[in-house]
C-alpha cells in the first residue's frame, strides 16, 4: 500500500491552520465579556443604593479579571449593565496604557440606541466612539440580530462577568448558554455573589 505523503505546500496550510486555531484559542483566554439587565430589572427593583454599588462591583471584577491576564473586554452596549462596563473599561484603559487593554462593541444593529433617554444615548455614542473595535450583526432591528450578537460574546470570550435579571430575559439566556459552552462566570445576584467554573466543578 502506498504511503501518502503531504506536499510542502499542504504541510504549510496545515502549520498555518494550526497556528491560527493557537492563536484563537489565546485570543479568548484573555477575552471576557459582561452581561445583565437595564437598572429597571435589576434583580432589587428600585433600590437605588444597590445601583450604585453595580459600577463598584463591576470594576473590582474587571480589575482582578486584568490581574489575572484579561486584555479584551467586550460589552454588547445596552443600556444599564453593559454600559457601565464599557465605561468602567474605559477608565481602566487610560490609567493603564501600559497593559494594552482593549474594548469591543458588540452591537446587535445600528438603531440600538433609537428608543433611549437622550442622556444614555449620549453616553453610548460617546463609549462607541471610543472602542478599539466594533462588532455589528445586523443592519436592521431583529431579535436573531441580539442572540447572535450575545453568541459571538460568549464564543470570543472564557470569562462571563454579569448581574443577574429577570429568569426569562436576555441576560439569562446569554448565561444559560455560557454555562453550556464551560464559560467561567462571575454573577452579582439579589443577595449574593455566584461564581461557576466548569474547570473547577463550582
Amino acid at each position: 500500500m502506498p504511503i501518502m505523503q503531504n506536499t510542502p505546500e499542504e504541510i504549510r496550510r496545515h502549520i498555518r491552520n494550526h497556528r491560527q486555531a493557537n492563536e484563537e484559542r489565546e485570543e479568548i483566554a484573555k477575552t471576557c465579556c459582561f452581561t445583565g439587565p437595564r437598572p429597571k430589572n435589576f434583580p432589587w427593583g428600585g433600590d437605588r443604593e444597590r445601583e450604585a454599588q453595580v459600577a463598584a462591583w463591576l470594576e473590582e471584577q474587571i480589575r482582578e479579571a486584568i490581574d489575572r491576564g484579561y486584555r479584551h473586554f467586550i460589552s454588547g452596549m445596552a443600556a444599564g449593565v453593559d454600559l457601565i462596563a464599557a465605561s468602567v473599561v474605559v477608565r481602566l484603559r487610560g490609567e493603564m496604557p501600559e497593559k494594552g487593554i482593549a474594548l469591543e462593541a458588540a452591537v446587535p444593529f445600528p438603531e440600538q440606541p433609537s428608543r433611549w433617554k437622550q442622556k444614555t444615548q449620549a453616553e453610548y455614542f460617546r463609549l462607541l466612539a471610543l472602542c478599539d473595535r466594533v462588532s455589528m450583526f445586523s443592519e436592521r432591528f431583529s431579535v436573531a440580530a441580539y442572540r447572535e450578537r450575545d453568541r459571538y460574546m460568549v464564543g470570543a470570550s472564557s470569562l462571563v462577568i454579569g448581574v443577574e435579571s429577570v429568569p426569562d430575559g436576555g441576560t439569562a439566556r446569554t448565561l444559560s448558554y455560557a454555562k453550556a459552552q464551560g464559560r467561567r462566570i462571575v454573577l452579582l445576584g439579589k443577595d449574593e455573589i455566584y461564581s461557576w467554573d466548569k474547570t473547577k466543578g463550582s
